[in-house]
């Protein structure tokens, strides 16, 4: 059975669980209206509140989520990506991942304004996630 390498916590909880793919989330910086995103601040001070393991807690997150996704969805703000050069400039960089960090990325979507990836080991022993998402400045 795979076991939990790591856990974090930064604006959602995260974990790493040995041998099992992640899919993580990028969104763009001023990709979300400044009110929404005012609206996902305090829902995260509610979170930083809260015991990680309660049922209020999942609730919170689970709303953040979809509170998050509605307005990324939406495709307003900042959407970099809408430009065919700038979102095949990025799906070329996903192939330094592996060389670089141990880390493939054999599913993926560029949106408008973020990016979903499904993220696996390219090895026995990767950097861990939380490190390559810190080299990567995400």
């Amino acid at each position: 059975m795979a076991e939990t390498r790591e856990r974090w916590r930064k604006r959602l909880p995260h974990w790493e669980v040995e041998g099992r793919p992640h899919f993580v989330t990028i969104r763009c910086a001023g990709s979300i209206p400044a009110d929404a995103a005012e609206r996902l601040r305090e829902i995260h001070r509610s979170l930083q509140a809260v015991a990680p393991h309660s049922a209020e807690f999942a609730q919170l997150q689970r709303h953040y989520f979809l509170a998050s996704e509605k307005y990324l969805d939406a495709g307003t703000g900042f959407a970099p990506f809408t430009h065919a050069a700038l979102a095949s400039l990025f799906a070329a960089e996903l192939a330094t991942l592996e060389a670089s960090l141990g880390w493939t990325s054999p599913h993926w979507v560029v949106m408008p304004n973020h990016v979903h990836l499904l993220l696996t080991s390219a090895g026995p022993a990767p950097q861990p996630l939380h490190l390559t998402i810190a080299r990567l400045n995400l």
